[in-house]
């Protein structure tokens, strides 16, 4: 067979001077610059993996969701000028009321949820808005502040009414029972400073729970306990006035209530100690 017909492999240097030449589909991708959007979906990949097992917060975009529920009620009145001015309505302006009143509704009852959602302190606030403005430049560097908001937070541990007996654990018990577990995340330096916390432990909630339902049970049984030892109208009057005023004082100073419930709080509390007289002294 003549050499002319016998096809030589390339050589490693005919090989490499080809590649060379001409980079392979790989090499190109590689050596593109990534685009702004790309940038962005690593930016959010790193974003949730730093944030590990800590709470996420939710910006609340209060004005947002007023301008688009105030947006939605004026389509509709739009739409209800229309029907009005022409005396009908056709199937294409039924299926935009319909799709309308549905995202409509939908905005109410999702600003009554997110008002009921715990408001997060201003310093666990401050953190959480660092961390995403360093996570997201791009968004965080342009006008208007985009993540200037305030935060919500689906945990309860934040209870919007505070008292006397929270706020005494809050502030007298060791920080290990008296910080929340996000909390201590957010303000490491603040806890190791031995700073107060800004929001209630469950251990804290429970705890003042407790308190409060042996202090009320103690209120009714040691009135009822004294006039019941040596029995006697005098004494049972001056007992149940000492009581109630007492009580009144204690629901008045250590409870944010209004005076409607103060009043029913106490009327009740005195209701049942006037029974209590009147079936001990027959």
């Amino acid at each position: 067979m003549s050499s002319a017909g016998i096809i030589k492999p390339p050589s490693s240097s005919d090989q490499l001077a080809s590649d060379e030449g001409n980079p392979t589909e790989d090499s190109r991708i590689l050596a593109e610059p990534k685009t702004s959007e790309d940038r962005y979906w690593d930016q959010l990949v790193q974003y949730n993996n730093g944030l590990g097992k800590d709470e996420l917060l939710y910006p609340e975009f209060a004005a947002l969701q007023r301008l688009n529920t105030i947006h939605l009620h004026n389509i509709l009145a739009e739409i209800k000028a229309e029907i009005w001015q022409k005396r009908t309505t056709s199937e294409a302006q039924m299926v935009k009321l319909k799709e309308t009143m549905h995202d409509y509704v939908t905005a109410i009852r999702d600003t009554d949820y997110m008002s009921n959602l715990s408001r997060v302190p201003p310093s666990i606030t401050m953190n959480h808005r660092i961390f995403l403005e360093h996570g997201f430049p791009s968004i965080a560097n342009r006008d208007g502040a985009p993540y200037d908001t305030k935060y919500l937070s689906l945990s309860h541990n934040i209870p919007l009414a505070r008292d006397a007996v929270r706020e005494f654990l809050r502030k007298y018990l060791h920080k290990r029972l008296s910080w929340s577990t996000t909390e201590q995340s957010a303000r490491r330096t603040d806890f190791y400073k031995n700073s107060l916390p800004e929001t209630y432990s469950p251990f804290v909630d429970w705890l003042a729970r407790f308190i409060i339902a042996v202090g009320g049970g103690a209120a009714l049984i040691v009135p009822m306990l004294i006039m019941s030892i040596d029995a006697g109208k005098v004494k049972s009057l001056v007992t149940v006035s000492v009581a109630v005023i007492l009580f009144a004082l204690s629901v008045s100073l250590g409870f944010k209530i209004d005076n409607k419930d103060t009043l029913t709080a106490t009327a009740t509390y005195a209701a049942v100690l006037v029974v209590f007289v009147g079936t001990n002294n027959t």
